[in-house]
């Protein structure tokens, strides 16, 4: 249901899909066992500008793997992936409050 949602909204330019969007649909795939449906998906979520969070990326290549399916990922998503995951952290870093007695 949720994928069809997503098309749906697509389909009628109903905003722009992002990771809230994404994130549900990669999970209960993974959990289903549906791991390179789900990788497709996260695919689609980096070629529309956005990068998945740490889990959510580790949690596909590890279902990947355990599937013998590791042939699928692409060096050049993964490369963008994890280049945008450490840019997150560092950001977060650099604006992390700081408490004060």
């Amino acid at each position: 249901k949720a994928i069809e949602m997503l098309r749906s909204m697509q389909g009628i330019n109903h905003g722009m899909p992002t990771t809230s969007s994404y994130t549900p649909i990669i999970h209960a795939l993974c959990e289903s066992g549906r791991v390179a449906e789900a990788w497709e998906f996260l695919i689609e979520l980096v070629g529309r500008g956005s990068i998945p969070r740490e889990y959510t990326y580790k949690l596909v290549c590890g279902g990947l793997y355990s599937q013998g399916k590791a042939d699928l990922l692409d060096e050049r998503i993964c490369g963008k992936i994890e280049g945008g995951i450490v840019t997150r952290y560092k950001q977060k870093i650099k604006v992390k409050p700081v408490m004060s007695r």
